[in-house]
C-alpha cells in the first residue's frame, strides 16, 4: 500500500473543487481508501486528499482496475457487478443512496466519491445498519463519515424500507368497513 496527499483548490468558475488532478492519479491504481480534509488558506477553501492505493502493475492481473469509461469511480468500484447481482429492493436502495450522496456531495461542492464511493455504498445495502455504530462497522465507513452522514443515510435507509409495501397492505382488503343503510 502507498499513499499520497493531493490539495485541490476552490474554483469558482466551478462552483466547488476541480478533482480532475485527483481523477488523474487514481486512473491507473486501485484506491484502498480515501480521507479528505477540508481547510482554509486566507479564506480560500481547499481540500486536502489523503489517497491509500496501491499500483495496477503491482496488482494480480485479476484485480486490476479497468478503465473503459470516463467514470473512473465507476470503473474501479465494481459496483456493475455488484448491482447486477442485487434484488431488485437492494438496487432500488443502493439507487437512493447513490442519489442522495450526489445531492449532498453538489451541496458540499466535492465530488461525490469523496463522501463514499459506490463499492461503500453496496457494502452499506448489503448490511443494513440499523444504528450509527453498526454503519462504522461497515468497511471503509470511518468515525468522521458517521459523524457527518450517518444520520442521513440511517435516514434513507428507513425511508426506503418504509416505503416497501408490507403483505397486509399489498393484500386486497376484504374487511372494509361499509356504510350502514339509513
Amino acid at each position: 500500500m502507498r499513499t499520497k496527499i493531493l490539495t485541490l483548490s476552490f474554483t469558482p468558475s466551478l462552483g466547488g473543487f476541480d478533482d480532475l488532478p485527483l481523477t488523474d492519479f487514481v486512473r491507473d491504481k486501485e484506491v484502498l481508501s480515501l480521507r479528505e480534509y477540508f481547510f482554509e488558506v486566507l479564506g480560500f477553501p481547499h481540500l486536502l486528499c489523503v489517497v491509500d492505493y496501491a499500483d495496477a502493475a503491482r496488482l494480480p492481473s485479476s484485480s486490476r482496475p479497468v478503465r473503459a469509461s470516463a467514470d473512473a469511480e465507476q470503473a474501479s468500484s465494481g459496483r456493475d457487478d455488484a448491482v447486477a447481482r442485487m434484488s431488485a429492493p437492494d438496487r432500488a436502495l443502493f439507487l437512493t443512496l447513490r442519489a442522495w450522496r450526489n445531492e449532498q456531495a453538489r451541496n458540499d461542492g466535492v465530488p461525490p466519491y469523496v463522501l463514499f464511493t459506490n463499492a461503500e455504498l453496496v457494502r452499506v445495502v448489503l448490511a443494513r445498519p440499523a444504528s450509527t455504530s453498526a454503519l462504522g462497522a461497515v468497511e471503509g465507513i470511518g468515525p468522521g463519515k458517521v459523524r457527518r452522514y450517518g444520520e442521513a443515510i440511517l435516514r434513507a435507509l428507513n425511508g426506503v424500507a418504509q416505503q416497501t409495501p408490507s403483505a397486509a397492505e399489498s393484500a386486497p382488503n376484504a374487511a372494509t368497513p361499509t356504510e350502514a343503510a339509513p
